[in-house]
């Protein structure tokens, strides 16, 4: 998703032909359906009590995101140009990604340091 934010910014502020922004366009909606398939999955496979809910999160927090980056985005361009704006919004991205690993690395600790809020919000759901 970084690498289509970046190609799209890139090449749409260059001028470029139409099929380069087009490419990363591709690339941002792969990644983001991507995204979502992928955090569906953990929380299905991770947290099956509470999928409902988990899934309301998710679901919000995607929502807010298509409110909030076309609404902010205006202004961002106009302040640093597309070109910049698509750089700066593919970093984000990459560092928000890269929170990941360490998910997969600690990721079953974490989830049995938490176990137990985990059972006393189940048996609240059900």
């Amino acid at each position: 998703m970084s690498a289509g934010l970046a190609t799209f910014g890139i090449t749409a502020d260059q001028g470029l032909h139409w099929i380069f922004p087009s490419i990363g366009s591709a690339l941002i909606s792969f990644g983001f359906g991507g995204m979502a398939s992928m955090s569906f999955t953990l929380m299905i496979d991770a947290y099956p009590n509470i999928i409902s809910q988990g899934f309301v999160v998710v679901a919000f927090s995607r929502n807010v995101l298509g409110v909030v980056g076309p609404a902010s985005s205006n202004p961002w361009i106009k302040a640093m140009g597309l070109g910049g704006m698509a750089i700066t919004a593919a970093l984000i991205n990459l560092g928000v990604n890269l929170l990941a690993v360490p998910l997969v690395i600690y990721g079953k600790r974490l989830r049995t340091a938490t176990a137990g809020r985990y059972y006393r919000l189940s048996n609240q759901a059900q």
